[in-house]
Order: structure tokens, then sequence, then C-alpha cells
């Protein structure tokens, strides 16, 4: 009999079935057919529930093993079938001339709670089976209720079965069908004792058997029962998903200005009900529903801002006591996060061990259905965020490395504003317009990094670089400890989830002043007397953004050119010109190419002509103004601080390209039309707001 079988090397089993092998092993390899095969391993491989001899694609499912001949006689019920536990057993068998199928162990004839498919394919209806355990099942009471169950299925399906009592051969702990054949003949096999499922010894195993198959029933009916229900987290009117005084998962509802509670909820297009999500699916703090009706007629938001610094300040150690305040903002932020455009990242950024995951973990204990992401899986992420409206922790090391590897990276980009959404092919067969489904992923976000991440990915974040600890923090970050705070979070939710937010303006400019400003709302509804608190930390926060942004190849251009206006002519200057000044005083191995500066200037928006065999950087002052502000501190604080009327000129005499003293001032200005040309000049005139430093507002002039 051929059966296929052959032989693999280490690194030929670790690329078929994706194993980690630290030592030299050999695989015997069982076909089961074309696509699916196990592998007995030569020697066991360790692992951490101690050694495995048998192992099978990672993911894949449970199978019978038949053997070509026996293929051949599924159908016929005339002729007696044996089962016997491996597939090494089962072709000792079929080589002693009995039909015989191997199964991968004692209980892999089922899977997900039902018999597999493979037992479809035979006729059992009328036909004699022998099943052939191992000689030890006899001693084990949990080896026999699963040899018990089997059989009692088998007889379901209409086989007459019978167990072979094999004998332990020369005193050895176990004896398989294999062991016993190698000295003994079919005919001594057929002598051996056969016990039928009447038998009076499997009196206690059959009382097992029927709770067993009674709570096997439960499940099923339950399981079918919730493929008939819709689950829901998200709905316009929800304040959260609490749990009753009976324990049961219910829907915590404002109904114009009165709090509800109910275990369904109408469909918004009244076909049916929707239902919360089953408890296991729940991976955060269910509030109490009882707790949460109290503190929404009790609490009060400044003694709820003040509990939720103090909590953080049990946690970790951070910059200054500002960023305590910070973080309490962002917490409330999250239960409100659809009212806002934006959701500012917070990014924690340090070597090992400063306390980055801690904090992570104490702020999703908090937060809105807070979750912690360790590996950056596609599908869980897009169902996190759109079916949940999670807050996510992404504690993954090498956290943009493994985005750009997984594909994730346009959703850990986007998800900061509101709106944003993420395309997946997922139906290719169904042509145009009709294979690609788009994502909602906005949400509140942390991550924890001891490495740099993508600078856009930076722009959206509010980096909180953790400082080495002078405090030791004893206990253990645990959910059930803040429950509470999530309890009077979800109160503060439901009194202001139908309320406008405060009218007020960003506390800086660009994109930062964007991710802030949802914060300083939050302290305008919740604690007003830190507002100036707020204000003092979003002048260092810009101040540490103009900090890492020096350090970039855009600030250093930038600078260059700066450096280099009396270079200027006819608006332009030379690619080459740049290069060398970015290139001074550094060694050459780490020069900068002239390429790379060309490309980087078309990057930030400049044109990049060529002439005479040169190319030019054609200087825009418009643009030029405008990324120095975003580039160069000393630039920005004069845009704040500062609103005059100054002439840009851009002629062909050297030296006479002169800079308005403010960067933001060309900002709040508004250009003539027309190109740069020769004893021709741009005339800006202020027209727009100007930074108020005493009021922490964009104020008119």
């Amino acid at each position: 009999m051929d059966a296929g079988l052959y032989s693999m090397n280490t690194q030929e089993l670790v690329l078929k079935y994706g194993y980690t092998l630290t030592v030299e092993t050999t695989g015997l390899i069982f076909p089961y057919d074309n696509k699916f095969s196990r592998v007995k391993f030569v020697p066991p491989v360790k692992t951490e529930n101690g050694q495995m001899k048998y192992g099978q694609a990672k993911g894949s499912k449970a199978r019978l093993y038949i053997p070509p001949v026996v293929r051949e006689i599924l159908s016929d019920s005339s002729k007696k079938l044996g089962f016997a536990e491996g597939e090494k057993k089962a072709l000792k068998a079929v080589q002693e001339g009995l039909y015989t199928i191997g199964i991968g162990g004692l209980w892999s004839w089922m899977q997900d709670g039902k018999p597999i498919k493979d037992l479809d394919s035979i006729v059992f209806f009328g036909r004699e089976v022998d099943f052939f355990p191992d000689s030890d099942v006899w001693s084990k009471p949990d080896l026999l209720q699963a040899v018990y169950a089997f059989c009692m299925e088998l007889e379901r399906r209409g086989g007459q079965v019978k167990i072979t009592r094999l004998p332990n051969i020369n005193g050895a702990d176990k004896t398989g069908l294999d062991d016993y054949l190698l000295n003994h003949t079919v005919a001594d096999l057929e002598k051996l004792e056969q016990i039928p499922l009447s038998h009076k010894g499997f009196k206690q195993t059959k009382k097992w058997y029927d709770k067993w198959l009674s709570r096997k029933d439960k499940t099923e009916a339950a399981q079918e029962k919730e493929k008939d229900q819709d689950y829901t987290a998200v709905h316009d009117k929800l304040v959260d998903i609490c749990v009753n005084q009976d324990g049961q998962i219910c829907f915590l509802i404002k109904d114009n200005t009165e709090l509800v509670s109910d275990t369904k909820l109408h469909k918004e297009d009244g076909q049916g009900d929707s239902f919360p999500p089953p408890r296991d699916a729940i991976k955060w703090s269910i509030p109490r529903l009882e707790k949460v009706l109290e503190y929404y007629k009790t609490d009060s938001a400044q003694r709820l801002y003040d509990d939720l610094v103090y909590y953080l300040k049990s946690i970790s150690e951070l910059p200054s006591d500002d960023y305590y305040h910070l973080l309490a903002a962002w917490i409330f932020h999250t239960y409100l996060f659809d009212k806002f455009s934006y959701s500012p990242y917070l990014w924690f950024y340090a070597i090992p061990e400063r306390g980055k995951s801690r904090t992570g973990h104490a702020l999703m204990n908090v937060a809105y259905r807070g979750l912690t992401v360790e590996s950056l899986r596609d599908p869980y992420i897009i169902r996190a965020a759109q079916n949940i409206n999670a807050s996510l922790f992404f504690d993954v090391m090498d956290l943009w490395k493994k985005a750009e590897r997984t594909g994730t990276e346009d959703i850990l980009l986007q998800r900061f504003e509101r709106g944003a959404v993420v395309a997946r092919v997922l139906y290719p067969d169904r042509g145009p317009h009709k294979d690609t489904v788009f994502f909602d992923i906005y949400g509140s976000t942390v991550i924890a990094t001891n490495e740099k991440v993508s600078e856009i990915l930076a722009t959206r974040a509010i980096q909180i670089i953790m400082p080495e600890s002078s405090r030791t923090f004893e206990d253990d970050v645990k959910p059930e400890d803040a429950l509470p705070l999530r309890e009077r979070l979800v109160a503060w939710r439901a009194r202001h989830m139908n309320n406008e937010l405060p009218a007020t303006l960003k506390p800086c400019r660009g994109r930062l002043g964007d991710i802030l400003k949802p914060l300083r709302q939050v302290v305008l509804m919740t604690a007003p007397g830190e507002e100036q608190r707020f204000l003092n930390l979003c002048t260092k926060i810009q101040n540490q953004r103009y900090e890492i942004l020096a350090d970039t190849l855009e600030a250093a251009i930038i600078q260059a050119i700066t450096d280099l206006e009396h270079e200027i002519e006819n608006c332009n200057l030379l690619s080459k010109t740049i290069t060398e000044k970015i290139n001074e005083d550094i060694p050459e191995k780490y020069q900068r190419a002239q390429r790379t500066i060309t490309q980087a200037c078309k990057r930030m928006g400049f044109k990049a002509p060529r002439s005479d065999g040169q190319t030019y950087i054609e200087i825009n002052p418009e643009l030029f103004f405008q990324l120095s502000a975003r580039y160069l501190r000393n630039s920005a604080d004069s845009a704040v601080n500062k609103n005059t009327k100054k002439q840009v000129h851009c002629t062909t005499n050297r030296n006479n390209y002169e800079y308005a003293e403010s960067a933001d001032s060309a900002l709040n200005q508004t250009p003539c039309t027309g190109k740069c040309e020769n004893d021709k000049s741009h005339l800006y005139n202020d027209q727009r707001q100007v930074f108020d430093d005493q009021k922490g507002m964009w104020v008119d002039p």
C-alpha cells in the first residue's frame, strides 16, 4: 500500500506549518489529501505545555485520516470499519487487512463543539464498527469519557459499535493498535474482549455523558438563538452599555431629557430590535446601571475632574503636574469624542521601564470603552472602531514598522479626524463599485513607543516623554479599581451628550491647535479654573513641537534658505548652494546628496526648474513664510506677537530680498495676485486675527 508518506527537514517544516523550531527536527508527513497533512516530529518539539509529537498547519481544522484503500468502502456499509488513535496505527491496521480510519486525538472528531464534516462522508447505518483506543483509557476516566462520547456519536449515526480492549504488553504503560499488531495476528486481535456501550462499566461515564450532552445542546441552542439576534453597541441615543441589578446587559438611553434602560433597542428603520453584545464580547469594565443613575443626580464635573487627576498621579510619573490635568481632560473627551472634529493622540515616548504601558493601561481603564491592542490585526482594529467606538491603546513594539508591514498605517494616520474612513477590497469577484467596503475608524487613541514614529503621525499626537520616576508605584493597575470613575464618566456623558460644546478658539496655531481645541473645550466644561494652566501647557507643547521639527531635513532646508537670503536672485536659489549650506561642518559620510535636498524641496511645495545644467529652487514668498512658521520657532514667535504691514520684494538685485519680521504675519496677510517679476513686488496687507498671549486666544487686531 502506498500512503504517500515523506519527510521534511527543519526549514521545510517551518515554511509549511509555521512552527518555531529551535532545534534540528525531522518531520514524517502524513498526507490526507492534496490540501491537508499532519506531521510527526522526530524528536518531539518542546513547547510551553510540554512536548508536541504531532502537528498540523496553524489555524487548520480537525480531519479524519482515511487511507486510500479505505476511501473505496466508505459507502459500503457491509464492510466492517475500524477507528484508531493516529495515522500510524490506522496504516498498520490497513497493512494487516483491516479497514481502519485514524483520528488525531480522542476529541479530534469534533470542531467548535460539532462533529467534523468528514464523518458525513461515511455510511454508518447498519455497519459494524470497531474502535481500538490505546490501553490506558480504561484507567483514566477523562479519556474514557472521550471514547464513550465518540462511540455514542457513531451509534447515533446508525453504527453497531464495540470497543476492543487492548492489553498492556510487556508491562508497558500504554499499548496502541500498532504496538499490538507487531507481535500478534488479526486473529489474536479478534479474540480480545469487545465491550458494547451498554456495558455496566460505563455507568458513571454515561451519567457524565448525559450532563455533557445536555450542556452541549443548551450551548448549541443558545448559539442558534444568537444567530437570529442583531447586536449593536452604537446608537445616537445610546449613553452606554451597562449591567442592571439582575445581572443583565442592557442599554442606557437618553431620550430627550430622560434616562431609560432596556435590554433591547428598536431599530431606526423600525424593522425589529437590536440587543446589547453578549457579556463575553465586552472586553472593558461594564458600568453598573444603578451607580451610573446615582452619579447622574449627585456627582459634579469639578469633583470628578479632581479625582481623575488624583487617580492619574497614583499611576506613574509624568513630566509635570500639568500633564496629569491634560490626561484628565483627554479622558473626559473620549466620552464625547463623536462631538469633536478631532481626537488628539497621546504618544508616550521613552526608553523601556518608564511607565508607558502602565499609564496606557490606566487610561484604558477609565476611557470610553478602552481596549488595549497588542498586535496590529487590521480586521480587529476596524471592528473595534466601527462597531464599538472604542478608545484604543496601541502597546506594540516597533509600532510604525509593523503598521507598514501589516498595511494598517492608514488607520493610524487617519483615526484622529472625525469622518475618517479606510477602504478595503473584500469582494473582488463582485466587480467595480461592489468590491470595496468603507469603514469608519475615527476614535480616541493612545500609543506607547521607545522609537520614533512617522512624522505625519507625530503631528496628530501630543508627545509625552516619560521621565525617570522618583517615586515607587506598588499597586497594580486593575480595571475593577477604576470602575467607579468609569461609572461617573458615563453619568457625565449622559448629562452632556445632547448639549452644545462651549465656543472657544484654538489654543495655538496649525494642526496642533486643531487637536488641542477639544481638550480646551473639555476644561471649560469641567474645570474652567484650570484653563490658564492648560494654555500654559499648550505653549510648552508647541515649543516642544518646534524642537522635534528642528531635527528634520525640512527644518534644515528652511534655515539654510534663511541664512542664504543674500544669494537669492529672481526668487531662485541654487539647489547646490542649499545643499552645501546644509552640509557645512558635517562629516562627509553623513552629508546629504543634492538630489535628496531637491526632492525634499519639491515635497514641501517649492518648484525646482533646471536651467543651464543647474537645478534651482524657486522661493515662493508666501510658501516660505508658512514653512518658516511651521519649522522655525523664532518665526512663529514673531508671528503670534506682531501684526505689522510689511513689503516683501523679490527683485533681480542681490541682497535686496526682504523678509517679513514675522512668519505668521505673512500667514495673516492677503497676498496680491501676479507672479514674481523684475521690478515688481508683492504687497501683503494684514487683515486677519493675531494671537493674544494674555488672553490665550486669537483676536481681531
